[in-house]
């Protein structure tokens, strides 16, 4: 027969181990819909813009955090990282976005990459065309080298930065402006 103490270290030792499983269990965790080979394209409300290119939403049961594909943004600190945090903030911040998408998996910051629209507008050309992002870049190198690592069409967004640099547009009239993916690197 059992004793109180026994009973009791059972008792715990039962609950610790349903307290484990439960908190361990992948049921409403960041970026539980985002598996191998599975895509995300449908909405989400988004809920926070962590900077000019990133930002996190929910479906309702499930946060992701996304870096909008087809652009980067100037980091925070650099000139205009300010201000496209601020516009992209303008753009998604409580509103549903359909993201799309690119790859498979999440990157090295367990971010899902996708193309993001709202109303059907595509989020990156629109900061792109205002001069408050550039296309991206692979490896920090000019279209159409490293063509292969793009799982997108660029075209359109490297015509619109063009456009955008021809206006002289936000980072574009900022006379000494550094890319990036430039800055990034050297401020490592």
């Amino acid at each position: 027969m059992l004793d109180m103490k026994t009973i009791r270290l059972k008792f715990i030792l039962s609950l610790l181990l349903f307290l484990f499983i439960a908190c361990s269990s992948p049921s409403v965790q960041k970026n539980e819909t985002v598996k191998v080979g599975q895509a995300v394209q449908n909405y989400y409300t988004v809920t926070k813009v962590i900077d000019g290119d990133t930002f996190e939403a929910t479906n309702g049961s499930h946060v992701v955090r996304v870096r909008i594909a087809g652009m980067d943004a100037p980091e925070y600190k650099q000139a205009y990282g300010k201000r496209a945090t601020y516009q992209l903030r303008k753009e998604i911040k409580d509103k549903k976005v359909r993201i799309q998408m690119v790859g498979e998996g999440l990157d090295k910051y367990g971010r899902v990459l996708g193309h993001v629209f709202v109303d059907e507008q595509d989020v990156s050309l629109v900061m792109i065309k205002q001069g408050l992002a550039t296309y991206y870049r692979p490896f920090c190198t000019e279209y159409p080298r490293y063509l292969e690592h793009y799982n997108y069409d660029p075209v359109k967004y490297v015509e619109a930065e063009k456009k955008a640099k021809e206006k002289g547009l936000g980072i574009w009239g900022a006379g000494k402006n550094i890319l990036p993916c430039l800055y990034r690197s050297k401020n490592r």
